[in-house]
């Protein structure tokens, strides 16, 4: 579909000083409770799942603040506007963790404690137990609860029904702020310069990993700069012309707050790891031996864990010029633009190793199903071979002419025509299918042939 020509506009400085100050609070006090939340409490008291009555209501604060002023800095030639917002979410409905564990699996994490997990779980009950395995069912949290933590019921296992509620807050801080200056260089020209700031990270007690231990921040920010001018040259034309920038980006990373290091989990590999940080581990059918049974992450680990420690960042740079032309009862806008674009991909995956065990019979013998460590670095160039750098260019121009037909009727026509420039990429990491170099003979009984893939 075609693009659009979109003007955002915001406040500007007078002749006269003014200002504000606001500020806001809001709380779960007179919030309805989540309707799912609700039911799952509900059950709870039917004897089905522990989902916690503190959640039918979840804890929610959210406060928010600022100033703005605006006056001049030279009468009738140079104005100034300014404003900041602070903004604090804080959230229990998004830091919540749910989780199946073995019902037999209690505080007391023996020997003997640790068979009868086994048993409740549907294993033989009598393992050899791994000592790593043993260590990380035994480490424990800042708080003194274990890592991995114990069932909240001792009801039998059901499918889809957690029986381990882990209560955590999530928390956002805002900062947002804009400066904007005007001068009229004559009566019937001005310039604009307008700067836009926010940067506002969300931390989470729950992201890659269903256990505590590994909160997760996302660091999201964005800046706007641009300067224009107006111009009026005579009573029907007016001349337009600006240049914006515009800087974006989201990074998300983890923090190991277990103490411990690895735990004893690289222990057969420790080459290229991250050193000092658990792997993450992935412990399928974890609650119960049937197939169905959910998994348990720890650390960075399953599909979220894939996209530890990356992020991007976007500039775009746009230049454009629009025009305003009065003619009796047709006012025709004409106008174009430019935009050059780099999408930054940061991937600091590299070291970070992710281990899978298929089931808790499996890991309490230390026995791995698979495990794999991302190893991105070039030894030649020493460049991240899983960052990528794209670019593109785009172009477009617009006419449009409407014509008041009558007071109560006006008719707009118009053409417009864009370019956007192929994605390209610094360094030429990017490929593309192509079907007509596709070549793959054979059949699902005889077995295929690849000639070319087609990439």
């Amino acid at each position: 579909t075609s693009g659009a020509q979109i003007d955002v506009n915001t406040s500007t400085g007078t002749n006269n000083w003014h200002g504000q100050l606001y500020g806001s609070y809001a709380n779960n006090l007179m919030n309805a409770s989540p309707f799912f939340f609700n039911q799952a409490y509900q059950l709870t008291q039917e004897g089905i799942g522990v989902f916690p009555k503190s959640m039918v209501n979840p804890w929610l604060r959210r406060w928010s603040s600022g100033l703005t002023v605006g006056g001049p800095v030279i009468k009738d030639k140079l104005f100034f506007f300014a404003a900041y917002q602070r903004r604090v979410n804080e959230d229990s409905a998004t830091g919540l963790s749910e989780m199946t564990v073995p019902t037999g699996l209690t505080d007391d994490r023996s020997t003997a404690g640790l068979e009868n997990a086994d048993l409740s779980w549907g294993g033989s009950g009598a393992v050899t137990i791994d000592p790593v395995a043993a260590a990380l069912l035994n480490t424990k949290l800042s708080n003194g609860q274990f890592m991995i933590p114990s069932a909240q019921s001792s009801a039998p296992y059901e499918y889809g029904v957690p029986n381990v509620y882990l209560l955590g807050t999530s928390r956002l801080n805002s900062d947002q702020a804009n400066v904007a200056l005007d001068y009229d260089a004559t009566k019937n020209d001005r310039v604009s310069a307008k700067y836009f700031y926010q940067n506002a990270p969300v931390t989470r007690p729950f992201g890659y990993s269903n256990t505590a231990g590994f909160p997760l921040t996302q660091h999201n920010g964005s800046q706007v700069f641009s300067i224009g001018n107006t111009i009026s040259i005579g009573p029907r034309l007016n001349w337009e012309q600006r240049l914006g920038f515009v800087r974006m980006g989201s990074f998300t990373n983890y923090k190991q707050t277990v103490a411990g290091g690895n735990l004893g989990v690289s222990a057969a590999q420790t080459e290229n790891l991250v050193a000092n940080v658990l792997p993450g581990l992935t412990i399928n059918n974890f609650g119960y031996y049937d197939q169905y049974s959910p998994s348990l992450n720890i650390g960075p680990a399953g599909t979220p864990g894939a996209f530890v420690d990356m992020g991007y960042y976007q500039n775009r740079l746009n230049p454009s010029t629009n025009v305003i032309f009065t003619a009796g009862k047709h006012t025709i806008v004409a106008g174009g633009g430019y935009s050059y674009t780099q999408l930054n991909i940061t991937n600091n995956r590299t070291g970070h190793a992710q281990a899978t065990v298929s089931g808790f019979d499996n890991f309490l013998q230390g026995q791995v199903h698979s495990s794999s460590v991302v190893e991105s670095i070039d030894p030649t160039t020493h460049r991240n071979n899983a960052d990528r750098y794209y670019r593109t260019n785009e172009f477009s121009g617009y006419v449009q002419d409407k014509w008041q037909a009558l007071t109560n009727l006006s008719v707009t026509a118009g053409v417009r025509y864009d370019y956007h420039g192929g994605m390209t990429e610094k360094y030429g990491d990017m490929f593309n299918f192509d079907p007509s170099l596709y070549d793959v003979t054979g059949t699902s009984t005889t077995g295929f042939n690849v000639v070319n893939s087609g990439f």
